[in-house]
Parts: structure tokens; C-alpha cells; sequence
């Protein structure tokens, strides 16, 4: 049996399946090559195949950046939910290639077809931007009408990156209320950026009485012993020191808030300004 005309050569002997043909034609840029595989599986009975196939396809309009097709392709596979195309093209954009000006062209399509998520993501894409403005207000949007608190540490930080500190502190005792409780360490950054640090150290033992550090990054912790420090409390330095333990090292370093394709916060270092 002769390998595909027009491609490299296959090991036929592991007797490749045509999703697994299609993948490897198009991870060498064989698109044309691959057409006739991929209408094959299309017009085909296996459903299996066609759902590998149409997510390859995908991938590969979004690794050559033509966000059209993959949006053209998604709706295929999505048939009638054109708010779900448009929310999962524009969130793989951000995952893929970090082109936060067209991920927003698609999530605010989404958005404006009711999906309940996109408003969050188009937030993120802002902040990333540094337009600050925008982003408080798609995340107080999400916040609001989608109940997705979990974007208030991200709008609060937008307000601290931004100089904002007394909207900060307004935003995170509203999300205290609501019960998040990682803002309290958003909140004692406010704090101490105002010079009231006798209120962030406040903050920071309730948040290490009753979260320990472990969901702190390097620059959170480090700011937190300072504070310590700073306001004479050798105890918290001592007891702050104690629950990271052997985790100190391995902090996260990185700078800026980072979040993945599925919206989960990577890292959060905060800063005194």
C-alpha cells in the first residue's frame, strides 16, 4: 500500500487510523493532501472518527491563525449553539496563541448571544491588555449577572494595578460578603499600599489563620512577611514561616496575573506599588 500522495511517508505496519492520518498530514502542513481523508470521515458513519477529525481541524485553523474556519467549523460541530462556537473559539485563542484582540472579537459575539462565561474571559483578555477600564467592567458584568465570583480577584487586582486602592478595598469587602475569602489577601495589598498597615496585617492573619499559605504565590507570602515584619509581629513571621515550610522555594515566582485557557488563575503576584 503507497503512502498518500503528496505527503510524507507513514508506518503502515501500525495500521494508522485516518484521524491519526489527518493529524500527522496536517502537523506537517499536508492540508490539501488531507482534504479527501477528511471528507471521507465527514460524509462517514463513525461518529467516533468524526468528532477526532473535526477537533484536529480546529486546532489546526487556530495554530494557522484563521479564526474564521475554526468558528465556520465550530458551529458544524456545535449545529445550532453559535454562542458555544463562538465562547470555545475565542477561549482557545487565549490558550493557543495569547491573541487577546481577536479572542475578544468572539467572546463578545458569544457574550451577546447569552453565554454566561464569555463575559469573564473577555475581563481576563482586557487585564492582559492592561486596559483596565474595560476589564473591571466585563468582570463586574460576569460577577453580577453570572454569579461568577471567583472574578473578583482578578477585578480587584485590575484596580491595584491601576493605582486604584480605596475601589479595591470597596470591591473586596463586597466579595467578602459574598464569601470569597482569597480577596482578603488583595485586601491587606490595598492596605499596605495606603500605609495603613496595621489593616493589612489585619487581613493577612485572618487569611493565614484560616487558609494557611498554600494558596499563596511567592510575592503574596513574601509581602505578607514584610508586613509582619514591619508592624513588629515576630510571631506571624514565625507562624507564616512555619505552615509554608519546605514550600518557600517552590513559590511562584512569576509576575502578573496568568490565567489558562479555562479561565483558572495560574498565578496572582501581587505587588506593593
Amino acid at each position: 500500500m503507497e503512502s498518500p500522495k503528496g505527503t510524507i511517508d507513514y508506518d503502515l505496519d501500525r495500521k494508522m487510523s485516518r484521524p491519526e492520518i489527518v493529524n500527522e498530514m496536517l502537523k506537517h502542513g499536508k492540508y490539501e493532501a488531507a482534504e479527501s481523508i477528511i471528507d471521507a470521515v465527514l460524509s462517514g458513519d463513525d461518529l467516533n472518527e468524526k468528532v477526532l477529525v473535526l477537533e484536529r481541524l480546529f486546532e489546526y485553523f487556530i495554530d494557522m491563525e484563521d479564526y474564521l474556519s475554526a468558528y465556520r467549523l465550530r458551529i458544524l460541530d456545535f449545529l445550532e449553539m453559535k454562542k458555544e462556537a463562538s465562547f470555545v473559539v475565542g477561549k482557545t485563542i487565549i490558550k493557543k496563541k495569547g491573541d487577546f484582540k481577536s479572542a475578544i472579537k468572539y467572546l463578545k459575539k458569544a457574550a451577546e448571544e447569552g453565554h454566561t462565561e464569555a463575559k469573564k474571559f473577555i475581563g481576563m483578555a482586557y487585564y492582559h491588555q492592561e486596559n483596565y477600564e474595560d476589564a473591571v467592567k466585563y468582570l463586574y458584568q460576569a460577577v453580577i449577572e453570572s454569579d461568577l465570583f471567583e472574578c473578583y480577584v482578578l477585578l480587584i487586582q485590575c484596580y491595584l494595578d491601576d493605582q486604584k486602592f480605596e475601589e479595591a478595598l470597596k470591591v473586596g469587602a463586597e466579595a467578602l460578603a459574598r464569601g470569597v475569602e482569597h480577596v482578603k489577601v488583595s485586601m491587606a495589598i490595598a492596605h499596605a499600599c495606603l500605609g495603613q498597615l496595621n489593616e493589612a496585617l489585619i487581613y493577612f492573619v485572618e487569611y493565614l489563620d484560616e487558609n494557611g499559605v498554600n494558596a499563596l504565590t511567592r510575592a503574596e507570602y513574601l509581602t505578607m512577611l514584610e508586613v509582619f515584619s514591619v508592624c513588629g509581629d515576630w510571631k506571624g513571621v514565625v507562624r507564616a514561616m512555619q505552615k509554608a515550610g519546605k514550600r518557600i522555594p517552590e513559590l511562584n515566582e512569576n509576575s502578573g496575573f496568568v490565567y489558562d485557557g479555562e479561565g483558572n488563575l495560574l498565578n496572582s503576584q501581587l505587588k506593593l506599588h
